[in-house]
């Protein structure tokens, strides 16, 4: 069924969701500096550094955001590599399936499809194989989330993020304030498309709660989005 709508693939550019924003949020108070040049001459000091190595995937991935095809590519080859040398890393696994999907936007539309289902095929891999891991969680989570309908991947953003809201609520969880934060949003975001009224609770709590600035725009037009959307359920929120 999916694939008798291939022509519909040409807005495979909303693909390019921002999976590595989520990511990015989530190493955005890092002291070191997080550019490709400076994430580059580190790896080359240290070469077999896996986590540097991931660090710079995500730099070129974020790059690639900007319809940098030739960024994107790097991202691949990187994460591809990762994967090779360590095929427990599940993150850069999950980066890959990322970067599957976004490459769709770059190649004919008849081949859009093929790129959009194997990069879902690695997603949903790595949560099967680890469905207790926040990050592959909210990466897929995020994807799924920021796909068009008619790809059928509600669903997955559903489960995925209402995971994250359980686990959120355990007392053994390890989620720092900026992690926190970056899910309030996100999740915040897409109930408030989903027209959710638990959407204002979540953006409300991601307004309060600190983190890295990167966010702080983004969740304020949502807030207030979700406020005039919602505005009896803000007014009884703001009352607590």
């Amino acid at each position: 069924m999916l694939r008798g709508k291939i022509y519909g693939l040409i807005i495979a550019v909303l693909l390019t969701a921002s999976v590595t924003s989520a990511e990015r949020e989530l190493k955005a108070d890092s002291s070191e500096d997080q550019s490709i040049e400076a994430l580059q001459k580190r790896v080359t000091q240290n070469p077999k550094d896996l986590e540097l190595r991931y660090a710079l995937g995500i730099a070129y991935n974020e790059q690639a955001m900007n319809d940098d095809e030739a960024a994107l590519d790097q991202a691949i080859k990187i994460f591809q590599d990762i994967v090779k040398e360590d095929p427990n890393s599940v993150k850069a696994k999950a980066m890959l399936g990322s970067c599957t999907v976004m490459k769709a936007q770059h190649v004919s539309i008849f081949k859009k499809l093929d790129y959009v289902e194997d990069g879902y095929t690695i997603l949903d891999q790595v949560v099967a194989d680890k469905p207790n891991d926040p990050d592959l969680r909210l990466i897929r989570g995020v994807n799924a989330a920021r796909s068009p309908g008619f790809l059928g991947r509600s669903d997955v953003a559903e489960t995925d993020f209402e995971w994250l809201l359980a686990d959120l609520k355990k007392t053994d969880n390890h989620y720092d304030d900026n992690y926190r934060r970056t899910i309030y949003f996100y999740v915040g975001d897409w109930f408030l498309e989903q027209r959710d009224s638990r959407c204002v609770e979540l953006l409300m709590k991601a307004s309060k709660t600190p983190g890295a600035p990167r966010l702080t725009d983004d969740i304020k037009k949502s807030l207030k989005k979700a406020k005039k959307r919602f505005p009896s359920t803000y007014a009884a929120l703001e009352k607590e």
